[in-house]
């Protein structure tokens, strides 16, 4: 409840008198002084766009309060402020100024002025003690410092338990680093460790000596020749221009050479190198992608990559001893096998190589040719590749005149019971329109009188059309439609009637069963023109009660 008086301020650059409003408030209302103001411009009612202020000042004998106006309407340019309580100390005259902050930064005085008085009540002997001057955006300052404030706390709060769960989380890391480093690791072949003890995991041997050219070496043209000394490799080995290989041998004979032609991508000779220091390290020349080594056929030979380690075996000559299979683990920096705890190590994972028909015996190999499309067409060959091509062709020829095609025109002969249903289009085969349906339901124990019982099991095949809930189906657009409702039932002792019905319970359609068996079937067949959102419902009507309808089927059909 307020007392209100309402004034029209126009904006205006011309200096006018002060409007007298002849309003005078009492000290004793408390919340309840309200002024609405209509600020017009050139006879048409000022909009206030979003943001805009209005602040009011009050100025009176000895001061001055300022407040900022509620919009009200802000179309129409209606504003209001209710005097606070520290106003109503005063007595006398207070006179009124209304001015406007626009959202842009501009500003202007309307040049509108009101005056009205304030005056004591009888009933008020203590009085709001009068504030000289008085901004009611100090209020809001304050409030939005204050929630300024407590998002500041919240946010720091965050940051500083995100701050410590990552310190946290770095100390946890820096442990395990710790733990890490303080931990020593070796492998071996062997459970206890001392089957070829290494502390250094050994690299993987590219030199493969199976199916190698033996007594065989490189001369500097490419060729083979025989030499008692020397072996060959069948297989190249691949390379990358930069890349540092390390070769290692140990054997008794103390002029075993390694021999090497170094090839370009497409198989040509590039160049030659000999070496028969024990160790050695080369870079792969530019050019070079492939290299076709000759080792030392006595002792233990090694080609790698990242370092010398050591000897293992290729993994294609023995993938059982080319990588460790325990890990050894040890707080102290040891090589004895017996200060490190074993455990068995799968090096099987992220162990590959490269397998080439040349890394492959022949006689692990069927060498078995391509089918012919006649062969593949008669299915009989046994020991025939097939490609993808006479694969298809194969399938295509196989299934000609056994199976139905998704596409194309085909006639199709005999009987075929079709048990789940035949659709066309997404619908039951022969219902080209909008449809649902209402299938294989029951009611039992049918009472006495009219009974509408719930539907179930309902589908359609256009939602848009029609819908369903608990005893009642809508049809939705208007047209003609066919209805078909068929039911079996038991334990008919008198009379029964059903039928289609509004759901305010206007019959549409029924049929009665006078005088029939105890148990059978019945249905019947009505063609209705509907307006749309109509409501339908199934409706039974029994003489006696007991009657169970086994089983229900209703089908409404669009027509046109």
């Amino acid at each position: 409840m307020f007392k209100t008086n309402e004034e029209i301020i126009v904006i205006q650059a011309k200096a006018t008198t002060p409007i007298s409003t002849g309003v005078v408030f009492w000290s004793h209302d408390k919340g309840t002084a309200k002024m609405l103001l209509q600020l017009q411009k050139d006879y048409v009612n000022q909009t206030l766009a979003e943001g805009t202020i209005v602040p009011i000042c009050l100025d009176f004998v000895g001061g001055r309060h300022i407040y900022h106006a509620v919009i009200e309407d802000a179309v129409n340019g209606i504003v209001s402020i209710v005097l606070e309580d520290n106003i109503l100390g005063y007595v006398g005259r207070v006179t009124g100024s209304i001015y406007i902050e626009l959202p842009d930064s501009r500003s202007l005085d309307t040049a509108g002025r009101f005056t009205f008085d304030i005056k004591r009540s009888p009933i008020d002997e203590n009085v709001p003690e009068l504030e000289d001057y008085y901004w009611q955006g100090f209020n809001e300052i304050m409030n939005q410092y204050h929630q300024t404030i407590a998002e500041i706390e919240t946010e720091s709060e965050r940051l500083l338990n995100e701050l410590q769960a990552r310190i946290l989380t770095l100390e946890e890391k820096l442990d395990d680093v710790e733990v890490r480093a303080r931990f020593k690791t070796a492998w071996s072949w062997s459970a206890d460790g001392t089957d070829r003890f290494t502390k250094v995991y050994p690299n993987e041997n590219l030199v493969v000596t199976r199916n190698e050219y033996v007594g065989k070496m490189l001369e500097q043209t490419g060729k083979i020749v025989d030499n008692s000394t020397s072996n060959i490799m069948r297989e190249k080995i691949q390379v990358s221009t930069g890349e540092t290989l390390y070769f290692q041998k140990n054997s008794s004979e103390t002029l075993d050479f390694w021999r090497g032609n170094w090839h370009k991508s497409d198989g040509t000779f590039l160049s030659r190198f000999a070496n028969a220091i024990n160790k050695f390290t080369m870079t792969v020349p530019a050019e070079a992608a492939f290299l076709w080594i000759s080792y030392p056929n006595t002792g233990t030979n090694k080609i790698e990559r990242s370092g010398y380690t050591s000897y293992t075996q290729s993994p294609i000559d023995d993938p059982i001893n080319a990588y460790p299979t325990y890990k050894g683990i040890s707080i102290v920096d040891s090589d004895d096998p017996v200060d490190y705890s074993w455990q068995a190590e799968d090096n099987t994972i992220a162990k590959k190589t490269d397998l080439t028909k040349d890394k492959v015996g022949l006689g692990n190999v069927d060498n078995y040719s391509t089918a012919t499309q006649a062969e593949a067409e008669a299915g009989t060959a046994t020991n025939k590749f097939m490609t993808p091509a006479l694969v298809f062709k194969a399938i295509a020829k196989w299934v000609q005149g056994k199976f139905v095609s998704t596409t194309g025109n085909e006639t199709v002969l005999g009987v075929k019971n079709f048990q789940d249903g035949l659709q066309v289009g997404g619908n039951p085969a022969g219902l080209v329109n909008d449809a649902c349906w209402c299938e294989d339901f029951a009611v039992n124990n049918l009472a006495a009188g009219i009974v509408n019982p719930d539907i179930q099991r309902f589908s359609t095949s256009n939602a848009e059309a029609f819908s369903m809930i608990g005893k009642t189906i809508t049809v939705k657009k208007a047209g003609v439609y066919l209805i078909t409702l068929g039911v079996n039932y038991t334990g008919l002792s008198g009379w029964l009637t059903f039928g289609i019905s509004r759901a305010n319970g206007t019959s549409l359609v029924k049929r009665s069963l006078l005088e029939s068996a105890n148990s059978g079937s019945n249905s019947l067949t009505y063609v209705r023109s509907f307006e749309g959102n109509d409501q339908l419902t199934i409706e039974f009507n029994s003489g006696t009660a007991g009657t169970t309808m086994q089983k229900i089927n209703l089908a409404i059909v669009k027509l046109a």
